[in-house]
């Protein structure tokens, strides 16, 4: 069973991901997109993939997949692309 990111219940925004961190785990899989800022740099979309069933705090670093977006539609768009892929 995959989910739907892009339908209503699931949808994913900027103006979320501006102020919080989304999170969610489907099949076996845990993830989270926020927004990361570095002084002098843009802000990025940063996804987060980790294998269940532990928690972010309790998995080990080597098990956790970092990727980065442009904080922009576009960005989102690929992040939720990059996510649908993993969650195949």
């Amino acid at each position: 069973m995959s989910i739907d990111l892009r339908a209503n219940l699931y949808r994913i925004s900027l103006a979320y991901i501006k102020k919080e961190r989304y999170t969610g785990s489907c099949d076996g899989l845990r993830f989270f997109l926020e927004k990361k800022e570095a002084e002098g740099e843009d802000p990025v979309i940063q996804v987060c993939l980790w294998p269940e069933p532990y928690c972010f705090e309790k998995t080990p670093d080597d098990q956790k997949h970092y990727r980065e977006f442009a904080f922009s539609d576009e960005g989102l768009e690929q992040a939720i692309d990059y996510l649908s892929e993993a969650l195949k």
